[in-house]
């Protein structure tokens, strides 16, 4: 009796792990922040090498969830603080392809010595004339990674 008890117990915690345990195939997926039908990922990259002007560069990697290729991105970079001669939000426009259910990297380089507080996802366009933005009074706001020292 005991024996059989103490076999159920075995093999009932063996299957609870079972029925519990995760698998994570992709790490990055974690990091990535889902703006409806688009992830995006950003960090801060190395500009150590990069003299004599100081800079700051933000890695942007865009994920397509979509069947329709993204021709145009709009985005705006926050800056930690704003001071009279710095720190207000730059946005800009870039055409950077990302094919239908691919991923694209490209970086923006920044002379404000002021942080990088976040980057802000403002719309997509994609190949077929159609575009996604968020909806009104919703922000897809993508906090950088920073570097690690």
């Amino acid at each position: 009796m005991v024996r059989t008890a103490s076999l159920a117990l075995l093999f009932g915690s063996l299957s609870l792990m079972a029925q519990t345990s995760t698998v994570i195939v992709d790490r990055s997926l974690l990091r990535q922040t889902i703006c409806g039908p688009i992830g995006v990922r950003a960090r801060m990259l190395d500009t150590s090498q990069d003299r004599p002007l100081p800079l700051q560069k933000v890695g942007i990697t865009l994920r397509n969830l979509t069947s329709t290729p993204i021709v145009l991105e709009r985005f705006t970079i926050h800056y930690g603080s704003k001071t009279p001669t710095s720190g207000a939000p730059f946005e800009k426009e870039t055409r950077v392809e990302v094919g239908a259910m691919q991923e694209a990297v490209f970086a923006e380089a920044f002379s404000d010595s002021n942080p990088v507080s976040y980057v802000e996802l403002n719309s997509v366009s994609y190949a077929d004339g159609s575009s996604w933005q968020p909806n009104d009074g919703v922000v897809c706001k993508i906090v950088p990674e920073r570097l690690r020292n």
